[in-house]
Parts: C-alpha cells; sequence; structure tokens
C-alpha cells in the first residue's frame, strides 16, 4: 500500500508596485499571501509559538520582493531588527496575507511597515529594520547597548525545527519553510515561548527583537528570560559558547 504524499502550499508573492520599474524607491510595496498550512502542520512541536512569528515573517518575504533589483545586482539586504503589535492569533486554515511597505530609505538602511491580515481583520503589524550589506552570511547588524541582569528560567533548543525548514523534505526541492523566514520565524516562536511562561496568565501584544548574529543549523540555541523593571519580559538568545544571537522585550497586557 503506497501512502500519499502531504503537500504543503508554500507562501507566495502575489504583488509588487513600483514607483520605477527594476528600481527600488520610497513608498514601494509587495503583497505576499499563504503560511497558514505550516502553522497547522507545524503548531504541535513544543517549545515555540509559530501562530505569532509566522503571520508576520510573512511580511519578510513581501519586503524580500521589493528588495529584488538590489538582490539582481549583488547587493543584500539584512534585518537586524523587528517591532511587532498582535491584534490577535489566525483562525486554523485562514488564509493569511501580508503587505510590507518601505516607509524610509538610506544609502545603507531601509524599514518597511508590515500589516498581515486574516479574514479581513489585521491581526498583526509592525516594522521590519533592514541594514544593507555585500555578503549577508559575514553581516554584523548595528551595534545595541547591552543590559544586565540574570534570568532564572532557561530553555534549550535543539537545531532540528531550523534545519527541518531551511532544507527539502520527503523529495521535494525547495525547503520547507521557503518564504516563512525560519532563521526569523523560528528563534521569534522560542523567544515567544519562553516571554508567556514567565507571564502565563496575560496576553502578549508587542515585542522588539534585534538579531545579533546568525542561527546555526548544527548548534541549537540557548533562551533565557528575566522581568525588566518597566515591566516587560526580556528574552535573550544566545548559542551554546554564550555567544548573543539576539535579544527580544515582550509587552503584556496588564
Amino acid at each position: 500500500m503506497s501512502a500519499s504524499a502531504v503537500r504543503i502550499p508554500r507562501p507566495r508573492v502575489e504583488s509588487v508596485r513600483r514607483r520605477a520599474p527594476e528600481q527600488i524607491s520610497l513608498n514601494d510595496y509587495a503583497v505576499a499571501s499563504g503560511g497558514a498550512e505550516l502553522i497547522d502542520l507545524l503548531q504541535c512541536i513544543p517549545g515555540y509559538e509559530l501562530r505569532y512569528s509566522i503571520p508576520f515573517q510573512l511580511g519578510a518575504t513581501a519586503a524580500d520582493a521589493v528588495f529584488a533589483p538590489d538582490r539582481n545586482a549583488g547587493v543584500n539586504w539584512a534585518a537586524y531588527q523587528i517591532d511587532v503589535r498582535w491584534h490577535s492569533l489566525p483562525s486554523p486554515h485562514r488564509h493569511l496575507e501580508a503587505r510590507a511597505q518601505m516607509e524610509y530609505s538610506s544609502p545603507t538602511r531601509a524599514r518597511f511597515h508590515v500589516e498581515t491580515h486574516s479574514g479581513g481583520l489585521v491581526i498583526v503589524l509592525g516594522k521590519i529594520h533592514y541594514f544593507r550589506v555585500r555578503n549577508s552570511a559575514g553581516a554584523t547588524p548595528p551595534s545595541q547597548p547591552e543590559e544586565g541582569g540574570h534570568a532564572p528560567l532557561e530553555g534549550r533548543y535543539s537545531p532540528d525545527l531550523l534545519r527541518l525548514l531551511m532544507n527539502p523534505v520527503a523529495g521535494g526541492a525547495e525547503p520547507l519553510g521557503r518564504r516563512i523566514h525560519p532563521a526569523g520565524s523560528v528563534p521569534l516562536a522560542a523567544a515567544i515561548f519562553q516571554a508567556k511562561r514567565r507571564m502565563p496568565d496575560r496576553r502578549i501584544i508587542a515585542a522588539t527583537m534585534e538579531y545579533r548574529k546568525p542561527f546555526s543549523t548544527s548548534r541549537g540555541f540557548v533562551a533565557a528570560t528575566r522581568l525588566a523593571e518597566d515591566g516587560r519580559v526580556v528574552v535573550t538568545l544566545a548559542d551554546p559558547g554564550g555567544i548573543l544571537l539576539a535579544k527580544s522585550a515582550f509587552r503584556f497586557e496588564n
């Protein structure tokens, strides 16, 4: 007896609107859709909150489409910070559509406004901040000040989910997580899960995450949380050797 393969539609770019053909201009925007099927497939994996991260990272797929002329010329843009506000979570099987519009641009920096809709409602919105690099693998984001403090709560993560999403499966030709930006959505989903451990009875409404170093598909990472003086939950993600990979801060409903 042969088993039928499970087909998971990948997110796709629906449209790109430019002020000038084959150029990047202020207010250019793109629309991407999809991702709900991957959420349904992966939501049972413990330790992650992909229902929060994938709808926002769909906006990064749209932003990538706006950056296409630079990418074709050998210039890359890397995200170094995201600012997110959640209004609600996507309903099971509900269509997702994200729009990313460039609202700031300079020779070395860019910022997009992102809105993701589901069922006709805005469920998440925010900003993605980028810096321009010639080689994204060796990119170092702008430095930010460090904060002190130690966290009594820790979570250790294997690289298995990141590896799964960044590679083809079951004979497929494309990575399973193509266009949901696993290197951004997986760390964000892990940080959200850890923040909710600290405040299990309250709803997350907003977050800021700074990306410092690339996440490895072979080493995994350690998440540590602490409660800041302003009431936010701070989650840091470091590699097993202690090198800081990302830092995030979450605000909860009162």
